[in-house]
Parts: structure tokens; C-alpha cells; sequence
């Protein structure tokens, strides 16, 4: 197999995660990425990750990638299909485990809620054990590390690791529904984390209420509050990123969502969406109309640039333009 390619022009299926990015399941099992694509890489319960890193089967992935033939690309929602300039350092096969940037691990799923669109199982127990992950990962070369669920603060391990790797001073990320956050947990993360996404799936309380089944919509409104006073009082770069994933039953609270962020106490917000969700706009094209004049209105109230609509432009609800 060929160790290097040295053009850096690379285009078709070219995907930075097979250098920079690891995600662990909850089984241990080691992706590039983590819509668990495109392959296991290894299992950090039996195997270090920097062994797994420098594997065969990551060279190979690395060179499907470059030769435009990773076979997960063409459906991928986190790739960009536009045309990619690879750095040198990401056109080498083989690349030393330094290299690595993020690190996202996921611990179960267990949940406190039970949110209507949710396919996890939320009463499963089955969990990432904490030991093995600082075992078997060396974290000196990430840059961030994301902790997810289920409820990340609900799981034990999950929190476990969590305080490990902030004790560590490492940067972390962290996707919760916002129910747990309590003056220790505000203080940690304020301290240490890049960004806390809360799933708040709605613009009013009737339906975060709704959506995420056995959560209160003041209880996470004071969660957020709380990150934003030991933001304040510790003088952190901390950024708190509402996150809509889009059901049926929130659909025509976007542009509304778009306009209140702000109010909520988010420094910006992102959406991502059912997978029921592009059959229903299609089946409803004059909803689907009204609703993308509407969030193109709301768009223009706020700081465009503080709305992902990368999952919005998907569902042709915003013009690919803005």
C-alpha cells in the first residue's frame, strides 16, 4: 500500500475525521467518526488508542478517502460535497497519534427523559466503564473532548470521566438536556467546557414540554442561567448553543426559535431533524413555502451568524445562499 499521496488537492470523498477525529461507543468500539462510519477501527477495551490509531485499517480508510472512494460520504450530513483542500499533514497515511485533535465519547443511554423522537432506551444500564477509557486513552494530544448519552449528568461513569478530564484541564463539550445543571455542575463547565449544547427542541414551554417528555421548562431555563452567571463571574469563553432537533410537532416554532434564542440565554443555536421530517415537507409543500418565508424573516431579526442552518438548508427550508 502506498504511505503517502502528495497532491493536496482532494476532491469527492475527502473527510478530515480520519485524521484529526476519534468517537468511542459505548461497547468501547473506535470510529473515525461518530455516525460510526466508516468502519471499527479497533476497541479501546482491549487496545490502547494510540495502537488503534496507527492500524491498518485507518491507513486504508485514509486512502479510499483521498482516491475519492470512502463509501459513507455520499449520504453523510456532517461532510461538506464542495471541493476540500487537504493540508500535507492530512495526506500522509500513516500520521503520528499527536495529530489527533478531538476526541468524542459516547457512555449509553441512558436518559432522565424520554423525548418523543428519541430511539435510544432510556431505562438501558449498559454503560462505557469509566477505568478502561483511562486505561487505554492517552488524552495529552486532544484538543477537546465530548461527552455524550443518553444524559451525560445523568450516568454515572459519564459524569465520572467528565470531572477526570476537567481535572486534567482539558477542554470539553458537552451535548445535556439541561435538567441536571446545578451550581457544581455551572461552575465546572463555565470553568472548563468549549461549549454546552442544551436540547431544548422547542421555542415555548407547552412544547419543550411535549417533546421532551418529564422535563420542565423552568428547570432548564435556571440550568441555563446558572452557566451564564459562572460564565460572568469567571470571566470564561464558554459558549451555550441551544439545539432544536426538528419533529413535526415543533416545525412551525423555527422562525420562532430563530427570534427568542437570545431571550433563552443562548449564544447561538443549531437544529437537526427527524428522519419523518423531509417525507412530511414534501407531502405539505405549501407549509413547507410559508414556513421558509418565515424563517428567512427571522433570520433577518438576528445575527445570522450565530444560527447554524446547515440541517435547515437539508430540508430546503433555507436557501443554500444564506
Amino acid at each position: 500500500m502506498q504511505e503517502n499521496t502528495t497532491d493536496s488537492s482532494v476532491t469527492g470523498t475527502y473527510c478530515e475525521r480520519l485524521w484529526t477525529e476519534c468517537f468511542i461507543h459505548q461497547d468501547g468500539s473506535v470510529y473515525a467518526c461518530c455516525h460510526r462510519q466508516p468502519a471499527i477501527l479497533g476497541n479501546v477495551l482491549s487496545d490502547r488508542l494510540d495502537k488503534i490509531f496507527s492500524g491498518v485499517t485507518l491507513r486504508r480508510l485514509r486512502m479510499e478517502s483521498l482516491e475519492g472512494r470512502l463509501a459513507c460520504y455520499r449520504d453523510c450530513t456532517l461532510a461538506r460535497p464542495e471541493k476540500r483542500e487537504a493540508a500535507a499533514e492530512f495526506t500522509s497515511l500513516t500520521v503520528p497519534y499527536a495529530t489527533l485533535r478531538r476526541l468524542k465519547v459516547l457512555f449509553g443511554e441512558a436518559c432522565n427523559l424520554s423525548c418523543i423522537m428519541c430511539h435510544q432506551q432510556h431505562r438501558q444500564r449498559a454503560v462505557l466503564a469509566c477505568d478502561s477509557l483511562i486505561a487505554n486513552v492517552d488524552l495529552s494530544p486532544f484538543e477537546t473532548v465530548e461527552i455524550q448519552g443518553g444524559e451525560p449528568l445523568f450516568i454515572p461513569e459519564a459524569a465520572k470521566y467528565l470531572d477526570y478530564v476537567i481535572a486534567l484541564q482539558k477542554r470539553v463539550v458537552i451535548l445535556t438536556n439541561g435538567t441536571l445543571i446545578d451550581e457544581a455542575w455551572a461552575e465546572k463547565l463555565a470553568r472548563q467546557a468549549t461549549v454546552v449544547r442544551i436540547s431544548l427542541n422547542a421555542a415555548t414551554k407547552h412544547t419543550h414540554e411535549l417533546i421532551n417528555r418529564g422535563s420542565r421548562w423552568e428547570r432548564v431555563m435556571r440550568g441555563i442561567e446558572l452557566l451564564r452567571i459562572e460564565r460572568d463571574r469567571q470571566q470564561t469563553s464558554l459558549r451555550i448553543r441551544g439545539h432544536m432537533t426538528v419533529v413535526r410537532e415543533n416545525l412551525d416554532e423555527i422562525p420562532l426559535f430563530i427570534r427568542q434564542f437570545p431571550a433563552f440565554g443562548f449564544d447561538g443555536i443549531n437544529f437537526g431533524f427527524d428522519r419523518s421530517v423531509p417525507l412530511f415537507l414534501r407531502d405539505n409543500p405549501s407549509q413547507k413555502l410559508r414556513l421558509a418565508s418565515e424563517i428567512e424573516e427571522a433570520l433577518g431579526t438576528c445575527g445570522s451568524h450565530r444560527v447554524s442552518t446547515d440541517r435547515l438548508k437539508l430540508l430546503a427550508l433555507v436557501a443554500p445562499s444564506i
